[in-house]
């Protein structure tokens, strides 16, 4: 409920906050949430600045794992959308905050100013479904933030 929550918010802010670009086709949370893959395996202690989303085809992310994450255990993750398309760019600011509490940080390449708010429901969708199914992060401790 709390994550519901916190995506409902940010989503009203984009909303508010998007201007009109050329509209996208979408896909419905239930189309993306029943992709399953199988987990990918990616270096810790580095910030990798494009990793391709498979689930729908287009789109990438910036992904830093801390060296605390494996496959035994499920860490929080957070998900940076950056208003230049630069999911590096918060990674490299904050990795040593995700080193120190064990954090799973996203940033979408994807996320700029100006994007619609359908456009910007798919981002989000999309790198929750994507982080979901490929890392091992822990559903219920995933937040979202933004630069402005």
């Amino acid at each position: 409920m709390k994550i519901q929550y916190h995506f409902l918010l940010l989503l009203i802010f984009l909303g508010a906050c998007s201007g009109q670009v050329g509209k996208k086709e979408t896909k419905s949370t239930e189309e993306i949430s029943t992709v399953t893959q199988q987990k990918d395996s990616f270096p810790a202690g580095e910030v990798i600045p494009s990793v391709n989303i498979k689930d729908n085809g287009y789109g990438s992310f910036a992904l830093y794992l801390p060296h605390q994450y494996n496959q035994n255990q499920h860490l929080p993750a957070l998900i940076f959308l950056d208003p230049h398309g630069d999911g590096s760019f918060p990674l490299d600011r904050y990795k040593g905050l995700a080193e120190k509490f064990g954090v799973v940080l996203v940033g979408s390449n994807d996320s700029k100013n100006g994007v619609t708010f359908d456009q910007t429901n798919l981002i989000v969708t999309s790198l929750y479904s994507e982080i979901s199914s490929r890392l091992k992060i822990d559903t219920k401790q995933i937040s979202i933030a933004g630069f402005s």
